[in-house]
């Protein structure tokens, strides 16, 4: 049975790169409860200009010890993890640091 996807890396659009950026530690923590068993990597340059979150599954690891690929992941839950990135609000106060 082959590995199944647990890490994204998270591009936010130009527009929000910065407030993202600012909000990082609660953005992946927000991510972390609504998306449980996948970690999460934020990155601020795209590759790609694009007006909506990307969603990029890091898809296998390659090291000295060998390496593995993971099964592509269903395109609902990527589609779920971008609808996510859209709705956070980092001046939400659930998401404010204590």
């Amino acid at each position: 049975m082959a590995r199944q996807v647990s890490e994204f890396v998270v591009v936010p659009p130009e527009h929000k790169i910065a407030s993202t950026l600012n909000s990082s530690v609660r953005f992946k923590a927000y991510l972390a409860e609504a998306f449980p068993g996948y970690t999460f990597t934020l990155q601020p340059i795209a590759a790609f200009e694009e007006d909506e979150f990307q969603v990029i599954p890091v898809m296998g690891k390659i090291g000295d010890q060998g390496g593995y690929m993971c099964e592509y992941p269903d395109p609902h839950l990527i589609r779920a993890i971008r609808e996510a990135c859209d709705a956070f609000d980092p001046a939400a106060s659930r998401w404010l640091a204590a």
